[in-house]
């Protein structure tokens, strides 16, 4: 029996029916408690970390053990694979049960899983310098989850790598099991979120004590719904845009980032609409503070009308299909399931052909290394050579998930034909097409920055990548881009006017093409105006990826 429920005795003297009560009281009384140890503390005679820890790196471990899983991470089995100390291996064993780990993930959902990790019966040594968070970690209210009162505060201890990532957290204080679960899961994805302990100007493992106070989340109070654009739905075109943000003390988004988008043109559609939101801001121990969030917004067609349920619905850059491979494709390229988009970037259409309005297409083929960014981007034909460096430099700043081989991360090559009409699901836009007769015809003069009652604030403003692989690696300098930032914000007509190479040249004009901003207002009216902007590339410090 545990010390906490030996602390209580039955009384003596009482009748054979009071003990009875008395003793089905404490055996109540210890059930209880024992329902309140967090599934991270050991019910074993062996504490974690005091008695054994994780063997970090140690070639010859002292207990090595089998670890099965289910799909929310719980130890269900242990078995042990090998052993020093045979008297302890119950133990262990036993002290592992329950233990939460960050499960295995297929197909982006977690799994069972089977591992194997070496234990040490040892304490941790003793370090210089303790671990120490990067930065400040926070854990929020499980969804429907409340608390009246104060927030309860969360005491954990986690062990830290020497490379800075969270192995595993036990729980030293809290208040309610749920609540000790979503922090420890909360800790445990953080990853190497810790600067590791120090001993003789090295990295060590060490114990880490992290304090929490449980945040609640941003609650959206007022909701604009993005337009669904008409070439897509037209198309037959559906998929999800998911946006990252910093929701304000004062309730308002900003700081929008795109981290999946099925097409260039849902994109715009949501940050404009996300623009426009305005939320009840999160809150920690009682005062509103700003905080990071993130939601995904669906297009689908369920909803759209009868006339265009007769079309497929599809991504719009879906790569299935039956696989077939050119023979003297090498074999490190096949893949058992192709690579998905996961964040699409349109083309930008060069500024003098558009304007001259000649149509042409463009074909690439990219190499996807198995984290999902491009790898190498090569143009196979164009029919002009500016449709070649812009489908590229597009293809560049795509983002998949990647191609699985055996059930793996996998390399894959795809070649996509990009298309450059003046109308259709991929064109400008009547509003870029708009600006061209303004141009053409001179009148009304476009206004400057200076013209306006304000500056545009951004609201959506990608970082240019630059060109992967060795390609400008060793380049650098600045490019300046115009624009026009038309009426609703969203910046239109890109081109370089200076650039010390054409291949980073492309990747800014690349990235001004999805920048948006609060509508520029002139009188209170929302105006066109043109604009300009410097982008520094600095020269390339680290050797390119290496070659599959």
């Amino acid at each position: 029996m545990s010390s906490a429920c030996a602390a209580w005795a039955v009384p003596t003297g009482c009748s054979r029916r009071d003990r009875i009560f008395a003793m089905r009281l404490l055996l109540l009384l210890c059930l209880s408690w024992a329902s309140l140890v967090p599934a991270a503390e050991p019910a074993a005679a062996l504490r974690y970390p005091e008695d054994f820890f994780v063997a970090y790196g140690k070639a010859e471990p002292d207990l090595r053990v089998e670890l099965r899983g289910d799909a929310e991470g719980v130890v269900l089995h242990a078995r042990v694979l090998s052993s020093s100390r045979p008297e302890l291996e119950e133990d262990v064993t036993r002290a592992l049960l329950g233990w939460r780990f960050r499960p295995d993930r297929e197909e982006g959902r977690p799994v069972a899983w089977t591992r194997e990790i070496g234990f040490v019966f040892a304490a941790l040594p003793a370090a210089d310098a303790p671990a120490r968070l990067k930065k400040e970690m926070r854990v929020f209210y499980p969804e429907g989850k409340t608390w009246k009162g104060a927030d309860p505060e969360i005491l954990l201890e986690a062990a830290v790598a020497a490379d800075g990532e969270i192995k595993s957290v036990r729980v030293l204080q809290s208040v309610d099991p749920e609540l000790s679960l979503a922090a420890v899961l909360a800790a445990l994805r953080r990853g190497r979120a810790c600067e590791p302990a120090q001993r003789e100007g090295k990295a060590v493992a060490g114990l880490l004590r992290i304090p929490l106070v449980l945040t609640t989340l941003p609650a959206a109070v007022k909701r604009v719904m993005p337009e669904y654009p008409l070439e897509l739905r037209k198309s037959g075109n559906q998929g999800d845009v998911q946006v990252a943000f910093t929701v304000t003390a004062g309730g308002e988004p900003r700081g929008i980032r795109v981290i999946e988008s099925a097409h260039p043109a849902l994109e715009r559609a949501v940050v404009e609409a996300l623009g426009q939101w305005r939320f009840a801001p999160a809150t920690r121990r009682g005062q509103a503070v700003t905080e990071e969030f993130s939601m995904r917004l669906p297009f689908s067609l369920q909803n759209a009308p009868l006339s265009m349920l007769r079309l497929t619905a599809a991504e719009p850059y879906a790569l299935s299909g039956e696989l077939r491979f050119p023979e003297n494709l090498p074999e490190e390229f096949r893949y058992d399931q192709p690579p998905q988009v996961k964040l699409a970037q349109a083309a930008a259409y060069p500024f003098e052909l558009l304007a001259e309005g000649v149509t042409g297409s463009a074909t690439v083929n990219a190499v996807i290394r198995p984290d999902g960014r491009v790898q190498e981007a090569r143009i196979l034909n164009a029919t002009r050579p500016e449709f070649g460096l812009a489908a590229r430099a597009a293809m560049e700043a795509w983002e998949f998930e990647p191609a699985r081989k055996q059930g793996k991360p996998a390399w894959a090559l795809i070649t996509r034909e990009t298309k450059f009409e003046r109308s259709g699901r991929d064109a400008p836009g009547e509003s870029a097409l708009r600006l061209l007769r303004v141009l053409k015809e001179g009148q009304p003069d476009i206004p400057g920055l200076a013209d306006l009652d304000a500056l545009p604030l951004p609201v959506h403003q990608p970082v240019p990548l630059r060109p992967p692989g060795s390609r400008g690696a060793d380049i650098g300098g600045t490019v300046v881009v115009e624009f026009f930032i038309d009426r609703d914000g969203r910046a239109q007509l890109p081109r370089a006017l200076s650039s010390p190479d054409e291949g980073l040249a492309w990747a800014a004009v690349t990235a001004v093409s999805r920048w948006q901003f609060t509508p520029p207002l002139r009188g209170g009216q929302p105006v066109d105006v043109r604009a300009s902007v410097p982008l520094e590339f600095h020269p390339s410090v680290a050797p390119p990826a290496g070659e599959p």
